[in-house]
């Protein structure tokens, strides 16, 4: 039971947020230290949730356990899909843009050029 992130259609990350979450989810102190706590919290849950008794339902409530397993992981499955969406919709507008616009954006970039002169429409002839 993996719960859905949703549409993100509402979530609009700039570039720099988008490179900070796949920079989060990237590094060691995450995928280390982080996401294993999570599993073993979610794990932690699961495994009480299983236990019927009284005492346990008067500690912590089924809606409380299920409720927390949920959150914890929607946690772990929000930064890759937001970084995955925000990478999808970025390659379809680059899609869409013609050879020409991204010669033009590389060339202002520096990137192409005459030994690396820039590439300056109104000078070609």
């Amino acid at each position: 039971m993996e719960p859905e992130v949703g549409p993100l259609d509402g979530l609009d990350l700039t570039t720099q947020q988008i490179e900070a979450l796949a920079y989060l989810i990237n590094s060691p102190s995450y995928m280390d230290v982080f996401e294993p706590m999570m599993i073993g919290l979610e794990r932690s849950m699961i495994e009480s949730l299983i236990n019927p008794t009284q005492a346990r339902k008067w500690d912590k409530s089924d809606d409380y356990l299920r409720g927390g397993i949920l959150v914890l992981r929607a946690l772990r499955n929000f930064p890759r899909a937001a970084v995955g969406d925000a990478r999808d919709r970025q390659f379809a507008e680059d899609q869409k843009r013609t050879d020409e616009q991204k010669y033009v954006d590389r060339a202002d970039s520096g990137g192409i050029g005459p030994l690396g002169f820039n590439y300056d429409p109104a000078e070609d002839f």
